[in-house]
């Protein structure tokens, strides 16, 4: 092996658990390393700027995110290149920090603000502009009490899929070599591969039984109500490759049991519903208790994570109390562990509870009859359900990537309906319109605040492990997520309120072609439903909790078998196929070459198809701008066969990605000098 194809990597022991004692030391060691320079802030400025404007359009239109990391450690990376000037690893990280939170803003702001104007309510700009602010600071300060337990004591325990890719990638434009190649080229072909799918129609993009021509998939769809649906994005596969068989099958075993056992439980005892299409089943009783195992999971974890929280709130009154004297014990003062001061912690955390009060007593309560014991209640509930989610949306994204954000949101405004109803909030029918328009506002911004914050918390977390393996400083990352989300809150709340006066949110005659934001029609209609006074479905919340109280007592890990319920079967289980070849390859003599060569194809095809899903978007709209759609391929009356082919497709890319990466051979060990005589 040449000296140019060394590949230095990751640590050997970053990606499994430490034995007694052992440490982790990251990449970079330096006490004083360049972490924020002129040219990392001014990246990720151009970065937040760019993006926030970008994703919050495409976000709008299109009632998707945007994979912003990945993409700016792409982008930084091929800049890099072509200029032949590197920035450092751990500025690159800071350029993350920085321009990934428009990603973070748009996920929290775009998926709720506009139900304001669905709702009929004219909100404030600046209640538009403080309301995800007042999150991502939030979202900050909570993760930071969990960044200990996340990053080092479940080290090596989660597969953490997104901080891998990133991670991965940012070492490979910084190493070279034939790794970075092998990279570049999956990035490359998991770019075509889904392009072609999502723009082209080359096949379909998820294989499903409905289309199955056969008498017994026909009755198992219309009579039984049993569908499988997979995925065939080559995201999939790769996904399924880092998070590993293990938590693969944990989030399988929720989805199972959600599909194949509670939609035909519904239809089969309820013949209303067995009138219906098997995904309006799954949408309905079976989501809410997805939502209820969700709920119930994130309070299990929080009292398994509760001797480290209750250890760093004990070292910083500690440190209150020692009065800058003396270190107190078990508080790491390695610059990769080190977090912002507890002080500042407490106070950030006091000014916000105040700003939150404020917010609400002055900006959205006017006009209830107790407006300030209304603001009490809001402000104390804001922090408490982004406590118990910021816990959910750190562990499905460590866990597999994906975070239902939505479904904690509605979740979050139900419970926020009911404890304000019981507090007094107006939702009689016979009120001033006035009172129900303050009382729907107060449900959206809290919805926002709390969306935003559980954004904040799946995307920092991703950051705290890129930065933990790579040796960034944890409270500079902070820093520079609370700073950035000011700018992207402003950039984002104008854009939003830009889209009302443009295309509208509603289909009226003055906007015929509104911007879709199926999450904030539907976060529309629950709040329409809660101040109507539509019941809430306790009953299905109750099933999912003693589901997960009754797996959680036999010791099957709670919060990937509540997430497998919650999220569709179609995300879960394509995942299986990338981990059998992982699984697979991690066997036989030359079981740790083929491992990484594996992984490398799979964080190649991941970042592939994240670049490939923002390129669609971006073809997607343009075609609406500019009035053409791109050519595809015309399978009307033969979907069957784009259906089969999107399978087969699948099959052979993990079947490529096991053939490749079986190749790899462990080097020889070299061979000692002989002896001259």
């Amino acid at each position: 092996m040449s000296e140019e194809d060394k590949v230095v990597g990751l640590p050997e022991n970053a990606q499994r658990p430490l034995a007694e004692g052992e440490k982790y030391i990251p990449v970079v060691t330096d006490p004083n390393p360049k972490e924020w320079t002129l040219r990392s802030i001014f990246a990720g400025i151009l970065m937040l700027v760019f993006f926030s404007a970008a994703s919050a359009y495409l976000t709008a239109k299109l009632s998707n995110g945007v994979e912003i990391a990945i993409l700016i450690a792409v982008v930084m990376v091929g800049y890099c290149s072509l200029v032949a000037k590197k920035f450092g690893l751990l500025e690159n990280v800071q350029v993350i920090a920085i321009g990934a939170v428009s990603g973070i803003v748009v996920g929290g702001a775009v998926f709720v603000l506009p139900s304001a104007y669905i709702l009929g309510l004219e909100p404030n700009w600046l209640a538009i502009i403080l309301s995800p602010i007042l999150g991502s600071i939030i979202g900050v300060v909570m993760l930071t009490m969990f960044r200990d337990y996340f990053i080092n004591k479940m080290h090596g325990r989660l597969p953490f899929p997104e901080a891998t890719t990133t991670t991965n990638v940012l070492m490979a434009g910084d190493q070279g070599g034939k790794s970075a190649i092998t990279l570049f080229l999956s990035v490359a072909f998991g770019f075509i591969y889904d392009f072609l799918v999502a723009v082209h129609g080359v096949w379909s993009d998820t294989f499903t039984t409905k289309l199955v021509r056969s008498d017994f998939f026909t009755h198992l769809t219309e009579k039984t109500k049993v569908v499988a649906e997979l995925s065939t994005s080559a995201v999939m596969v790769g996904l399924g490759f880092i998070i590993g068989l293990k938590y693969v099958l944990l989030i399988c075993g929720g989805s199972v049991l959600a599909t194949f056992f509670l939609i035909p439980l519904f239809a089969h005892l309820n013949p209303q519903m067995a009138a219906l299409p098997w995904d309006d089943i799954a949408s309905g009783p079976v989501k809410q208790i997805g939502i209820g195992a969700i709920f119930t999971a994130a309070i299990v974890s929080i009292i398994k994570m509760s001797p480290i929280i209750f250890s760093s709130m004990k070292n910083v009154i500690g440190s209150r109390f020692a009065g800058g004297q003396k270190k107190v014990a078990d508080v790491s003062t390695e610059r990769w562990q080190t977090d912002m001061s507890g002080s500042m912690r407490m106070g950030i955390f006091f000014i916000l509870a105040v700003m939150t009060f404020v917010f609400f007593r002055f900006l959205v309560m006017v006009g209830q009859s107790n407006p300030t014991t209304l603001s009490l209640v809001a402000t104390a509930v804001v922090f408490v359900v982004s406590f118990l989610f910021t816990a959910v949306s750190a562990w499905a994204i460590a866990t597999i990537s994906v975070t239902p954000i939505s479904g904690m949101t509605i979740t979050g405004i139900v419970v926020t309906a009911a404890i304000l109803i019981a507090a007094g909030l107006n939702v009689d029918a016979t009120s001033a319109p006035e009172l129900i328009a303050s009382s729907k506002l107060a449900l959206v911004m809290v919805g926002c605040v709390v969306c935003t914050a559980l954004s904040m918390s799946g995307s920092l977390i991703t950051q705290f492990k890129i930065g933990g393996w790579l040796g960034a400083t944890p409270k500079k990352i902070q820093w520079s997520n609370i700073v950035a989300s000011v700018f992207a809150a402003i950039i984002v709340g104008g854009m939003i309120i830009l889209f009302n006066q443009m295309f509208g949110y509603v289909n009226t005659e003055a906007t015929p072609n509104p911007m879709p934001v199926a999450q904030a029609n539907a976060i529309a209609g629950v709040i329409n439903a809660a101040v109507g006074g539509a019941g809430v479905p306790w009953e299905m919340y109750g099933f999912g909790a003693l589901i997960v109280l009754s797996i959680t007592m036999i010791g099957v890990p709670a919060m990937p078998f509540a997430l497998g319920m919650f999220l569709p079967f179609s995300l879960n289980a394509p995942l299986i196929l990338g981990a059998l070849v992982a699984w697979l390859l991690n066997r036989g003599e030359h079981a740790k070459s083929r491992a990484k060569m594996g992984e490398t194809i799979a964080n190649g095809l991941i970042a592939g198809g994240a670049l490939a899903g923002v390129a669609a978007a971006v073809v997607r709209v343009a075609g609406d701008w500019l009035g053409y759609a791109p050519a595809t391929v015309n399978y009307e009356g033969n979907e069957g066969v784009s259906n089969w082919f999107s399978l087969i497709a699948f099959v052979l890319l993990a079947v490529g990605i096991f053939l490749i990466a079986r190749r790899a051979k462990n080097p020889k060990p070299p061979t000692p000098p002989t002896e001259k005589v």
